[in-house]
């Protein structure tokens, strides 16, 4: 279960990855679950990275997701992968992998009628807001669609797209059980401090909530 998804983005930090994400879990713990996406990495890279990851996320209690390698994430011992657009379809994802933890993205209401509701786990679904990351992948969707996507969806919905303290609460009042971050964390000066102050936003966003929608604002809880 986690409240944050912290996503890696090494070029943002002049920091080794495996330093900014030590810091990152000792400041959130098992509320804070991180994903190794370096799509320029090898798939050797990617183990090599992960394997310090996964130690430093296993110390505190917290998961470590692979971005779109499934192969890779087996090989590790990982928590979960995080699926794309181009990745294996979850029930593929499922038949390679019955122990991984599977998050699927998704961009907008179209892709959410293909794939809501299927064998996964989670959603992440964006980019709510702007965001350079993102930028690729069309206009901002909004906060009426992450809404609409969480009044239908069974599975929880984690928001991404230039989320931050000061706007992450308009996310959590449309549905979302929680938030994904990159360059709030990866660029940020102390990524620990930004991880605390992120984590305190939701806390007093969720206080916020009139009581019917508080009750299913929890943290998102996978199967053991």
């Amino acid at each position: 279960m986690f409240d944050l998804y912290a996503i890696t983005d090494r070029k943002l930090s002049h920091r080794p990855l495996k330093d900014v994400v030590r810091e990152v879990i000792a400041a959130g713990g098992s509320r804070v679950a991180v994903q190794l996406r370096e799509k320029d990495m090898t798939a050797r890279e990617i183990h090599e990275a992960g394997e310090q990851l996964l130690a430093i996320c296993h110390d505190h209690g917290s998961q470590l997701f692979i971005n779109d390698r499934i192969d890779v994430a087996v090989a590790l011992g990982a928590d979960g992968v995080q699926l794309t657009a181009n990745s294996l379809s979850p029930a593929t994802a499922r038949v390679c992998s019955d122990k991984l933890r599977l998050g699927v993205s998704i961009h907008g209401l179209e892709e959410v009628a293909k794939v809501v509701n299927q064998t996964a786990d989670f959603y992440v679904l964006g980019p709510v807001y702007f965001t350079e990351s993102k930028a690729g992948l069309g206009e901002p969707i909004g906060t009426d669609v992450l809404a609409q996507t969480c009044a239908v969806s069974t599975k929880p919905v984690v928001a991404i797209g230039g989320l931050n303290p000061e706007n992450l609460g308009s996310a959590i009042r449309a549905g979302a059980a929680a938030v994904a971050v990159i360059s709030a964390i990866f660029a940020a000066p102390s990524p620990g401090r930004a991880v605390e102050d992120l984590l305190n936003a939701l806390d007093r966003a969720r206080c916020d909530l009139p009581p019917c929608l508080a009750s299913g604002a929890q943290q998102i809880r996978l199967p053991d």
